[in-house]
């Protein structure tokens, strides 16, 4: 018995479109549909183009008359140069067949001519655009970059004060700095000034006489110095100094937790020392490092009020926050005020526990 060969058989119809539609699945599911977005914007990305720039173009006459004489101008042009170059052949080589110049033919120069200045144009055009895009990112990337940075240092001069109020608190019987007042309650110092010595900066804390206001003919000179730890990184001109030439500071203590001459011990937080904040950045109305009014309500929001807290930087909206155990932790300007007052008070007995990372 013979085995007869059969012919196979290609694929039906039904079977290439499944093929077909498995294939679109797993190119979309590939994260592969940008090809399609790319000839979709090729083939058609002018017509929305034009639809949205076409309503907008006004027709100037002038420049319309003027396009329409250098057109006809390389019209002649062009035709009396090839016929001079095809007569000009024709003569040297007598025996080379050569049609006499056409008139489709100098259409047609002229339609690559336009192509070729329109394609010029639009080439200069994608490279500028192109350049502008990759400057823009770039700038905007570099700022991004030094404002994380400037945030980072910025932390790290609130950890060194956290370190420095340690410091301090342990020499005075856990108190916690809140400036110096003379008999009659008269500010005099501030907080940071109380600071100095345990900030690299005995030599200058020595100079001053804290008899007196820090603004007196005596301390003046010495308050015109700007502390590095009490401002941010890369600060300049008027954030470093005030139209007095008095060093600002960027940092302002919790109200809450102390006023001048008068501040909690550092034992007696019922609230819990993570939980209350110490001292926080500030953007707007800087005062002088050596002001001894230098303190602000965090209940009074972030990036909120002019005497409020707050950082300048536009990538978070918030700012940096020292809290009483020594802690940094940025909290965002959204946070629930509620929660914000709760964390601003050191005995207010308030639930705190939908605090987390800053919300």
């Amino acid at each position: 018995m013979e085995n007869e060969t059969k012919k196979s058989k290609g694929p039906t119809k039904t079977e290439i479109a499944v093929g077909f539609m498995c294939f679109l699945i797993l190119f979309f599911l590939g994260g592969m549909y940008f090809i399609f977005r790319f000839l979709f914007y090729v083939l058609l990305g002018w017509y929305p183009f034009l639809n949205r720039v076409l309503p907008q173009v006004s027709v100037s006459i002038p420049g319309v008359v003027t396009a329409c004489l250098i057109l006809v101008l390389l019209t002649v042009v062009i035709q009396v140069l090839g016929t001079k170059v095809i007569r000009s052949v024709r003569e040297k080589r007598e025996d080379f067949s050569l049609s006499p110049w056409r008139f489709r033919w100098t259409g047609v120069c002229l339609i690559l001519l336009i192509v070729s200045f329109t394609g010029g144009l639009a080439v200069v055009g994608v490279a500028h655009r192109t350049f502008e895009i990759v400057k823009d990112e770039q700038e905007s990337f570099l700022a991004s970059t030094r404002e994380f940075k400037n945030e980072y240092y910025f932390s790290l001069n609130q950890r060194n004060v956290a370190e420095a109020v340690e410091k301090y608190s342990a020499e005075n019987q856990r108190q916690l700095p809140a400036g110096i007042v003379n008999a009659t309650g008269i500010p005099l110092h501030s907080w940071e000034t109380q600071l100095l010595p345990y900030l690299d900066s005995t030599a200058l804390f020595e100079k001053i006489d804290l008899s007196v206001p820090w603004n007196s003919q005596q301390n003046a000179e010495h308050f015109q110095t700007s502390i590095p730890v009490f401002i941010r990184v890369g600060s300049t001109g008027d954030q470093q100094f005030n139209r007095e030439g008095f060093g600002l500071s960027h940092m302002a203590l919790n109200s809450r937790i102390a006023v001048p001459g008068h501040a909690i011990n550092a034992q007696q937080v019922p609230d819990g020392l993570a939980n209350t904040i110490m001292l926080g950045e500030i953007k707007t109305r800087l005062p002088a490092w050596g002001d001894p009014l230098n303190f602000r309500d965090p209940a009074s929001g972030i990036n909120k009020h002019p005497h409020g807290f707050g950082t300048p930087g536009k990538l978070r909206g918030g700012a940096n926050m020292l809290f009483l155990d020594g802690s940094v932790r940025f909290i965002s300007e959204d946070i629930d005020p509620k929660i914000l007052k709760a964390l601003a008070t050191p005995n207010g007995g308030e639930d705190v526990s939908n605090f987390q990372g800053g919300r």
